[in-house]
């Protein structure tokens, strides 16, 4: 029997998908570890969340198992939190060796979740002292497509994550500190930092050049410690505001402050 170029073509693909690897199917899996604070101060108690984000590829996450390590003169383990993501809210954990720095868990999601997938969220106290990093490291041990079961780890630059910017403890600061914002003038988004010696109520928001609040940024209490407020040029409302000059104040206990900030659409 004679086989057409365009049928032999067809069945060299076919055999081509058969044999290839599944990993190799799927690209541009990036997995992170986020703190919710990355100078936290020694004393406070802080959030690393556990991201993977295949929103680069046609997959959905349906399996991980992972290993969390990091250095326990900095870091003691409080508790967990499943993933935000549906399906991962009840990973399974072993936290047995926690106090020597390593927790092991898995989290499973048969129907597959898409996007950035939140899978864990790890609470942790700081007990170390201002200078030492927390050496936080995450190992994927195992990572699974749901409905197709491809093998996501070829798709991984690196099977062991760490902070990009790292996590270390920071000195309480000596005072209230309100920072002129970065960049400025802006367009996209802007950062501001401020400082604070030691808990307080705060409050911190935008207003504009009649002294119209069009953003609250922060409301509520705060330990001591150095933060970061991002403003994206957006209102309580979700608007995108005008070009123009605007303020920013904060308040925090008897401590208040005001600067200046110049946004360019």
């Amino acid at each position: 029997m004679r086989i057409s170029n365009s049928l032999l073509m067809k069945l060299l693909c076919l055999a081509v998908l058969v044999l290839l690897p599944m990993g190799l199917l799927a690209k541009g899996v990036k997995v992170e570890v986020e703190p919710s604070k990355s100078n936290p101060t020694k004393g406070e108690k802080i959030t690393l969340a556990v991201n993977i984000d295949v929103s680069e590829t046609s997959e959905l996450l349906g399996a991980v198992s992972a290993t969390l390590t990091w250095n326990k003169d900095v870091l003691r383990y409080v508790n967990h939190t499943g993933g935000s993501a549906k399906g991962f809210s009840s990973p399974v954990i072993n936290a047995k060796d926690a106090a020597d720095g390593r927790l092991n868990f898995v989290g499973i999601n048969p129907y597959g979740s898409a996007n950035d997938v939140n899978v864990l969220n790890i609470q942790f106290e700081i007990v170390g002292e201002a200078g030492v990093d927390a050496a936080v490291q995450l190992d994927i041990n195992e990572l699974y497509a749901a409905r197709s079961f491809n093998d996501l780890m070829p798709a991984l630059d690196s099977k062991t994550v760490n902070l990009e910017s790292g996590l270390q403890v920071a000195e309480v600061p000596k005072e209230f500190t309100l920072h002129q914002n970065y960049p400025n003038p802006f367009n996209a988004g802007t950062v501001i930092k401020y400082d604070l010696p030691e808990s307080s109520q705060v409050t911190l928001a935008i207003y504009n050049s009649i002294g119209m609040r069009v953003r609250t940024l922060v409301d509520g209490s705060r330990d001591a410690g150095e933060f970061n407020a991002k403003w994206d040029g957006k209102d309580d409302h979700g608007s995108i505001v005008a070009t123009g000059l605007y303020i920013y104040r904060i308040k925090a206990g008897k401590f208040q402050a005001e600067k200046s900030m110049m946004f360019i659409k």
